[in-house]
């Protein structure tokens, strides 16, 4: 049996308050597989956007990552309000596989993004996790308003599989993340449930400080 392979771009259009009309619409992406997951939008119209992509030729802006780590990396790029321009755009991954899989932008103009990767160098600044703990392990990353730099980049896991799905910021700037997790030693600070339930996966649910950094 042939193995048929379909190369994706990904797109992007905003429509009228009343959904009539295309404001603006959009390709974005390079030669291989490309994937978005999440979308966000701050007060001036500005538009975030994640997921993941195996092209090499990614388009970039400002990227605080400039190459692709190896398997399919994460994403992270901001559009300015009309659309027609990239503020800035980056790869963010390892030698593995990962992926963008939440956005928020906070009230400074900072990125939170979230995710999962399988790499054991998964770009990290100022860490709470330093290392990665098991298969795949979720991630949390915050990039400054300009998108110029990672104010930090951790790790968030234990021996199994964990993911990351949803970041929300709260108004004193601390994040909250999500996801699932199939390790028994999950990192866990004041647990409401201190143990896995079992079955395949349990839920988490962390609050990382803004004091923090």
């Amino acid at each position: 049996m042939r193995k048929i392979i379909v190369a994706t771009t990904l797109a992007m259009m905003k429509l009228d308050p009343s959904g009539t009309q295309i404001v603006y619409s959009t390709y974005l992406g390079g030669a291989g597989e490309d994937r978005a997951f999440r979308i966000a939008v701050d007060s001036t119209g500005s538009v975030y956007v994640t997921g993941d992509t195996d092209s090499n030729n990614f388009p970039l802006a400002n990227a605080v990552q400039r190459s692709r780590g190896g398997g399919a990396d994460a994403f992270v790029a901001k559009l300015n309000p009309t659309g027609d321009r990239l503020v800035y755009s980056t790869y963010l991954g390892g030698n593995d596989i990962d992926g963008g899989t939440a956005i928020s932008v906070d009230s400074t103009g900072s990125v939170h993004l979230t995710g999962f990767t399988a790499s054991t160098n998964f770009p990290s600044v100022n860490p709470i996790q330093r290392t990665s703990g098991g298969s795949y392990d979720g991630f949390v990353a915050k990039l400054n308003a300009s998108g110029s730099s990672l104010d930090y980049s951790t790790y968030l896991g234990g021996d199994g599989v964990d993911s990351a799905f949803g970041v929300a910021v709260n108004s004193k700037l601390g994040v909250h993340i999500m996801g699932v997790t199939s390790s028994t030693n999950f990192p866990t600070i004041n647990p409401l449930h201190p143990l896995n339930g079992g079955g395949t996966a349990d839920i988490f649910i962390a609050r990382i400080e803004a004091v923090r950094w």
